[in-house]
């Protein structure tokens, strides 16, 4: 590539002009969703990667705590969820944006969502820098960087070359994570020159604007409209009263500060296999240690079954409404020790609750102390109930605009497995429970679980005991455990299909005018052994799948072998994204199996 000396093009820190300040875009999307998202053109600011301005707005905006923006929203209804963030456009400028999902109480009072994220703003202002607050966060960048686990090889040198054209070379590695130098007046220009009414533009997107976008977008289609913000609202914007209710954070109690290892073992060839050291009526337990990786991290993960998790649809999706409003109440109180390195999961699977607690080992307890507790004494709340039920709703009728490669995996899995109700199902129940029935249920719930669990990492034996014990003496305190027979621990099942039989699901996809088509053949039960036949196999036919399918006969972009597992039964599949129809693609995946057996021959 011939060097032409050329120099970069750089652009206005504002390169739209006038035209698009104060705008506010209504947008009709293809899935069920409300959003409110507001731009303001900032500086590219990659040359003071070191003391990086935007960075420290960015954490004080989409903090989750106490006195956040966040946090009042959702305290009024208004919002679930906040992202907050930049993006990079061009060389000379980049976009602020500030993204909610709102709730449908939300949408009618977008102005005044508009008015509390200026109140915010406002705060930050009379505030002023804090240095305290970057301190903080310079101290977890660097713990972050120390620590960081390897990335994947290919993953690494990608973000290695980028990296190489954003930093000085003897900072390619670390420069993501620098914040050495705290620049205030970098950080007061930000607020007052940019981020500012005058210089907002709003999308807000929804299919309640279908009569109002009357414009359509020239390659997508998508349903829009472009008009100018109320004047009476960028005044009120710009003379914001303080509130009590909106301010800085506390400083971080999750931050570790000891990263001592355990083992005393030198470096070991393989990490180890775990062994159990617990198993009764209540509860198994398999522990590992880390003598491989040698981080100061911990890896907790549990199993919660319960007998009659599956006995009907209602039952199954009053799950969903639990787990979803734990997380939902759990989210202003474990930001902090996500700040500082640990995070949890919390999944509704469709035979168990799937609990994992992950990060630096030093304050992990605490934090899973923390997630047991609203777990166990959980209190429902009328208004946050009736958005998060309005939040499964929506995303079960999300579900037939979804990628068609999940639509079709549901459906294979929806065949074979035991006790499993399909989303329409969902839909039609969900409207009639209410939060005195999912009260009720959790009481019931919590009277009779067991817990299978696997800790490994930087921990001892007896601090894998302690965590087992402080979940079962959560739930013994509360009067809530009951053991239950050993054949009910393990409750999943799903149907062995009959030798020669051949069954069809069909499922509609209302956004995607693709069709795919999943084959999966099912084989034998999950062991040790089984797997690893099955992977071998899967090993030798998937790059013949791919030849086949999709580069000699031409059938779709998207051609996928493998696996699929559902903890009893495995099986190989075989699926296609194609814009032919469903009867052809099968009938050719169908023609390349019987080609396996020919060759096997």
């Amino acid at each position: 590539v011939p060097n032409k000396k050329l120099k970069q093009v750089k652009y206005p820190v504002d390169p739209y002009g006038e035209s698009t300040r104060k705008t506010i875009c209504y947008v009709v999307p293809v899935k069920e969703c409300r959003c409110l998202r507001i731009h303001w053109a900032i500086p590219d600011h990659k040359d003071l990667y070191y003391c990086n301005p935007a960075s420290y707005l960015f954490h004080l905006i989409r903090h989750e705590g106490d006195g956040s923006l966040l946090s009042y929203l959702k305290k009024l209804g208004l919002a679930t969820e906040l992202l907050v963030g930049e993006k990079y456009v061009a060389a000379g400028f980049n976009f602020f944006i500030v993204d909610l999902v709102l709730t449908i109480e939300g949408l009618s009072r977008w102005e005044e969502i508009i008015y509390i994220v200026y109140q915010y703003i406002t705060m930050l202002r009379k505030e002023g820098p804090k240095e305290w607050i970057f301190n903080e966060c310079t101290n977890l960048k660097a713990i972050h960087f120390q620590f960081r686990e390897k990335e994947p090889v290919d993953d690494f040198v990608s973000n290695l070359a980028r990296r190489m054209r954003n930093y000085p070379l003897t900072e390619c590695l670390s420069g993501d994570y620098e914040m050495r130098e705290f620049r205030p007046d970098l950080i007061i220009e930000e607020l007052n020159e940019y981020l500012i009414p005058s210089k907002m533009r709003v999308f807000l997107e929804s299919k309640e604007f279908t009569s109002i976008a009357t414009e359509k977008e020239k390659w997508s289609g998508t349903q829009y409209k472009q008009e100018y913000l109320p004047e009476e609202l960028i005044k009120r914007c710009e003379t914001c009263e303080l509130i009590s209710e909106l301010h800085l954070p506390k400083p971080n109690e999750f931050i570790p500060t000891d990263f001592q290892l355990f083992s005393k073992e030198k470096h070991s060839a393989r990490p180890q296999l775990p062994i159990k050291i617990k198993e009764n009526e209540l509860c198994g337990l398999f522990y590992g240690e880390d003598t491989f990786y040698r981080l100061p991290k911990a890896y907790l993960y549990f199993k919660l079954r319960e007998p009659l998790r599956n006995v009907d649809p209602l039952r199954s999706h009053m799950y969903v409404l639990y787990v979803e409003l734990v997380k939902d109440s759990l989210n202003e109180i474990v930001y902090p020790a996500q700040l500082g390195g640990l995070q949890y999961e919390l999944v509704n699977f469709h035979s168990y609750i799937h609990l994992t607690v992950y990060g630096f080992n030093h304050k992990i307890k605490q934090l899973l102390e923390m997630i047991i507790d609203r777990m166990v004494n959980i209190k429902v709340d009328l208004r946050r109930f009736e958005i998060i039920k309005e939040k499964i709703k929506q995303a079960y009728q999300n579900f037939r605009c979804d990628d068609p490669y999940r639509t079709a995996d549901d459906g294979v899995t929806y065949s074979p497995t035991a006790h499993k109700w399909n989303k329409n199902i969902a839909i039609s129940l969900i409207d009639g429970i209410t939060a005195h029935d999912l009260d009720s249920f959790i009481t019931r719930m919590l009277s009779r679980f067991f817990t299978n669990s696997l800790m490994y990492g930087n921990l001892t034996k007896n601090h894998a005991l302690e965590y087992m014990s402080l979940i079962v003496q959560k739930l013994l305190v509360k009067r809530f455990y009951q053991s239950f027979f050993p054949s009910k621990r393990f409750n999943q099942r799903e149907l062995t299909l009959p030798e020669g039989c051949n069954y069809v699901n069909t499922t509609l996809n209302d956004a995607h005018k693709l069709y795919i088509t999943e084959v999966y053949l099912q084989c034998f039960e999950e062991t040790l052994e089984n797997n690893a036949l099955l992977e071998l196999f899967c090993h030798f036919v998937q790059e013949r799948c791919f030849d086949q399918l999709r580069t000699k006969e031409q059938l779709g972009y998207a051609v996928n072998a493998g696996a699929r597992r559902s903890g009893v039964e495995q099986g190989f599949r075989v699926a296609v994204q194609s814009p032919r129809k469903l009867d052809d693609v099968d009938q050719r995946i169908e023609l390349f199996i019987a080609s396996i057996r020919v060759r096997r021959k």
